[in-house]
């Protein structure tokens, strides 16, 4: 299966945008993995927040808290995109309902943050998918003669 995930973020005459689209199957298995739909206060999209999968035995796992950390980013959709006093971007809008949606960004993000931060993010879903959602089989076989 190619996963394909859209990540822009576009500034044009002082407005900044986040848009973002999931591969359905992608958004499939977080759907199933979910305790909940929730609505954010903070990610707006028409003036309405956007609907999530709620998924704490997810986000609150200490391996995906650990690569999370890695990569430079925080998983809370509680906040905005981009925390200017920590640093780090948010990556909470992998777990949107239907998969996509369209930001404006309130904070005013330098253009290598933008770059470096859509770079860890991209490298962060393709670690995390290969390590915890795809499909895998591993086999052994062992031979030794007495």
């Amino acid at each position: 299966m190619k996963t394909k995930i859209k990540l822009e973020i576009e500034r044009k005459e002082g407005e900044t945008y986040f848009v973002f689209e999931i591969d359905p199957e992608l958004e499939e298995l977080f759907k199933k993995k979910s305790e909940e739909i929730k609505q954010s206060q903070s990610w707006l999209e028409g003036g309405r927040g956007l609907k999530f999968y709620s998924i704490p035995s997810m986000t609150t796992d200490s391996n995906y808290k650990s690569l999370l950390t890695r990569y430079g980013l925080v998983d809370d959709y509680g906040t905005t995109l981009y925390s200017r006093s920590s640093r780090v971007f948010n990556i909470a809008f992998i777990r949107t309902v239907k998969g996509k949606g369209r930001i404006k960004v309130n904070e005013d993000i330098p253009f290598s943050t933008v770059s470096s931060g859509v770079r860890n993010m991209v490298d962060f879903l393709k670690t995390y998918y290969q390590e915890f959602l795809r499909d895998y089989k591993v086999k052994g076989k062992v031979d030794f003669e007495v």
